[in-house]
């Protein structure tokens, strides 16, 4: 299970970097986007952009957004996610988000899962102006062969790739929706992407055994207003 959400955590990057390129290449104006460094945090630091978990709900007020635990689920504690980032829980909590990402280029904000092989996370990383050109449809088309051959490489095979609109906290969003067969087991993973004006963006992934409802998940993903 934690290779399979290592994997998926590092998929979420390959897409922005794909999307990233591809971006360039719909607007010959764009410039080049700087994947390697921080983005500009004067006035953005660490509890601006990390959200909270307070009982059943997780909250992040950049994202304008709320998370709230299906039933049976639960959240990964503070030291399992400082531990995801490589850090202990000390120092995470005195790190700023700007000095995460420059080292890392991500940084998991929240997870959660079943117990068992069913997990939703979230991954903060810079947002880049190129992809305020495309639609979510686009990114998704463009990381289609980047992601594929970052799958193969660890002997994985994806039977479906698209994108396809959902309910998600009551509201239409377009998700890709991707089957994947690892080790001779399947399952469905489907990816949400949030991308507020500023300085980050984050990737939501739900990864779920084959043929299991998604629903009862993305009804508590909701939007802060």
């Amino acid at each position: 299970m934690k290779r399979l959400s290592m994997i998926l955590l590092a998929l979420c990057l390959v897409l922005a970097l794909v999307a990233c390129g591809a971006g360039n290449q719909t607007s010959s104006t764009a410039n080049t986007p700087e994947t390697t460094s921080a983005p500009e945090t004067e006035n953005v630091g660490t509890k601006e952009i990390r959200g909270k978990v307070e009982g059943d709900a997780y909250t992040n007020d950049y994202l304008n957004l709320c998370i709230e635990r299906p039933q049976g689920w639960a959240f990964y504690t503070e030291d399992q996610i400082a531990e995801m980032n490589g850090f202990t829980t000390e120092l995470y909590e005195e790190t700023d988000i700007a000095d995460i990402v420059a080292e890392a280029g991500q940084q998991t904000d929240m997870m959660m899962s079943d117990g068992g092989s069913n997990s939703l996370n979230l991954i903060i990383q810079p947002s880049q102006s190129a992809l305020e050109k495309l639609t979510d449809e686009q990114i998704f088309q463009f990381s289609e062969k980047t992601v594929q051959d970052q799958l193969n490489a660890v002997g994985w095979t994806i039977d479906k790739y698209e994108a396809v609109t959902m309910q998600v906290g009551g509201e239409d969003r377009s998700v890709l929706h991707m089957a994947i067969t690892a080790n001779g087991v399947s399952f469905d993973e489907y990816q949400i992407w949030i991308r507020p004006s500023g300085d980050y963006m984050a990737t939501l992934t739900l990864a779920l055994q084959k043929d299991m409802d998604p629903q009862p998940v993305l009804d508590g993903i909701k939007n802060l207003h």
